[in-house]
């Protein structure tokens, strides 16, 4: 990781910058392990959801009328 403070990027290190950090290929190497089971049970349960909240809300609205 590089800091940049000041408009001068150096290797000053993260706890010490005082300006933004800049990643490195090699930085973001080791955040791009997607678990591709996760990602499926969270978009079905969000899906889920979605439509039984839309559902239950379509409900109400016919009981009040």
């Amino acid at each position: 990781m590089r800091c940049l403070s000041e408009g001068q990027i150096t290797d000053t290190p993260v706890q010490e910058c005082a300006g933004y950090i800049l990643f490195q290929p090699d930085d973001v190497a080791m955040y791009q392990n997607f678990d591709k089971d996760l990602f499926s049970e969270v978009t079905g349960l969000l899906l889920l959801s979605f439509f039984v909240g839309h559902a239950a809300g379509r409900l109400v609205r016919w009981l009040g009328k």
